[in-house]
C-alpha cells in the first residue's frame, strides 16, 4: 500500500504548479486535448536501411532538470522511438556513425492564457471554460545529427494537459485519463510520436 501512495506522489510531482493542489483535493477531472492526434506505426516514412542512434533523453520543469520525472518516465520514451521502426537500435553509448537523437520533454504551468506560449498548447481551446482549473504544457523537443560533422535536425511538438474540479463537462475534443500516470503517458505517445513523424518526413532525415 505504502508503495501505491509514494507512486501517487512521484507522478504528483511531474506538473506540479498546475496540478499538485488539485490532486490533493481529491476532486479532479483530467483530460488530454486531441489536436495532437496518436501516431499509428504505418503514419511514419520509413527508412530503407535504418540505422542505430545513440539515444539521450531529459525530463525538465520550467526548463530545470527533473531527475525524478526522467525516472518514472524514460521507459516510456524509449518505447515509442523503439517502436517507431525509424532506427535498428537505440543506446545510451555512442554509436560508430556517430548518429545522436536527443529528447527533451518540458512541463510547464499554463498561467496566462493570451500569452504567446499559451497560444502554443491551447490553439482551438477556451482557457476560461467553467471548471478549468489549471493547464500543463508540455514541450517536446526531438533533435537527430546523423552523424559527426552533419547538422542537425530539430523538430517541437506541443501538447496540453488539462485540470478540472467538480462536476464538469469535459472539455470539446479531448480523452480523459483516468490518472495524472496515464495523462502523462498520453502527453508522451503523442508529442514523441509526432516529433519522431516530423523527422521522418524531413528530407534531411531521409538523406
Amino acid at each position: 500500500m505504502n508503495r501505491d501512495v509514494n507512486a501517487r506522489q512521484g507522478w504528483a510531482s511531474l506538473p506540479l504548479a498546475a496540478a499538485l493542489g488539485l490532486l490533493l483535493s481529491g476532486c479532479i477531472s483530467m483530460y488530454v486535448p486531441n489536436g495532437l492526434p496518436d501516431v499509428a506505426h504505418s503514419d511514419y516514412v520509413k527508412s530503407r536501411q535504418p540505422a542505430p542512434v545513440q539515444l539521450l533523453i531529459d525530463w525538465t520543469t520550467q526548463g530545470k532538470s527533473n531527475g525524478k520525472a526522467l525516472g518514472q518516465t524514460r521507459d516510456d520514451i524509449v518505447s515509442v522511438v523503439n517502436d517507431s521502426g525509424l532506427f535498428a537500435s537505440t543506446s545510451r553509448d555512442p554509436v560508430p556513425s556517430g548518429a545522436l537523437l536527443a529528447i527533451t520533454i518540458d512541463d510547464s504551468p499554463v498561467t496566462d492564457p493570451n500569452s504567446a506560449f499559451a497560444k502554443g498548447f491551447l490553439t482551438g481551446f477556451t482557457f476560461g471554460l467553467v471548471g478549468t482549473k489549471g493547464v500543463e504544457g508540455y514541450t517536446c523537443t526531438a533533435t537527430y545529427i546523423p552523424s559527426n560533422g552533419a547538422d542537425k535536425l530539430t523538430h517541437v511538438t506541443r501538447q496540453p494537459l488539462i485540470f478540472t474540479m467538480g462536476a464538469h463537462a469535459a472539455p470539446d475534443n479531448s480523452t480523459p485519463a483516468s490518472s495524472l500516470k496515464e495523462g502523462v503517458k498520453t502527453v508522451i505517445r503523442r508529442t514523441v510520436g509526432n516529433a519522431l513523424k516530423e523527422l521522418a518526413a524531413d528530407p534531411a532525415f531521409a538523406r
